[in-house]
């Protein structure tokens, strides 16, 4: 799947339609998209994906400049709220979830609440300033979805995505791979729940919730076998943050941060940055 977008969005007061994909494989490369998003009242509906086998989003826009913008968000599967409808959820089950400058969004710039993403797999991967977020973006007053990450055996963050981005008036570089719910609006962020074997975060990668402006964060609660922090990896739940090497200084609050590590918790490495 490239070049190629699967939208059933609604604009209008009606319900959106749900988006339901079964099959073995799924690519999505350069520019592919999966949207449901609610840009009016009415509520957006869901996209459930059941790949049996392995769910890839891969783009190969790896370093970017500020002409390049537009293609940041280009490889994505995403619920938006734009309005006072609410977002749908996204709902994904596969055995192999690798995600490479590629993008799931649940997010909320309107009214309406943000949907869920809630994501089941054997293991989960995201390189290169790849993003699963619920976030709460600038003109959002409504509150943010929940994540749901229910992993078998591991989940791996690691790297950034070098160059220059902006969307909806913010500006950053070099931003890193990550997965939580953050909020930038008036609008409180969601929880994130994530249950694993082994969690690793490197590379100047990052797990956790934020408030970057007037909104609370939500909680946080990691229940894993193993956890790993290594050469810079972030685990966090803070009122303000630094993400994409700029510091943002929030009056929210930030929320709770719960770790249920069974076996070991390592931190190991130096900060690459």
């Amino acid at each position: 799947m490239h070049h190629n977008t699967i939208d059933v969005s609604t604009r209008g007061a009606g319900e959106g339609g749900n988006i339901e994909i079964q099959t073995q494989q799924i690519h999505m490369g350069e520019n592919a998209k999966i949207l449901n998003n609610s840009y009016s009242t009415g509520n957006g509906g869901q996209i459930n994906i059941k790949a049996t086998e392995r769910l890839e989003l891969i783009d190969q826009h790896i370093f970017l400049t500020e002409e390049d913008v537009d293609k940041y968000w280009k490889t994505n599967i995403k619920t938006n709220n734009l309005s006072s409808g609410n977002g749908g959820s996204i709902n994904i089950d596969t055995q192999y979830l690798k995600l490479s400058s590629g993008y799931i969004f649940s997010n909320t710039n309107g009214q309406g609440h943000g949907g869920t993403i809630m994501i089941n797999s054997n293991f989960l991967e995201l390189v290169s300033g790849s993003l699963i977020m619920a976030g709460v973006l600038p003109d959002g007053t409504g509150d943010g979805g929940e994540i749901e990450l229910n992993i078998t055996d591991t989940i791996k963050l690691s790297g950034f995505r070098p160059g220059f981005i902006s969307d909806n008036s913010i500006m950053i570089h070099n931003l890193q791979s990550g997965i939580g719910p953050v909020t930038t609006g008036a609008g409180n962020s969601g929880l994130l729940d994530i249950s694993a074997k082994n969690l690793i975060i490197s590379d100047y990668a990052s797990v956790g919730a934020a408030t970057l402006t007037s909104g609370n964060a939500g909680s946080m609660k990691i229940d894993v076998d193993n956890l790993y922090l290594q050469s810079g990896g972030l685990l966090t739940n803070s009122s303000s943050a630094i993400l994409g090497g700029k510091f943002w200084l929030a009056t929210g609050n930030g929320g709770n941060l719960t770790v249920i590590a069974k076996e070991d918790i390592i931190i190991e490495g130096h900060n690459p940055f």
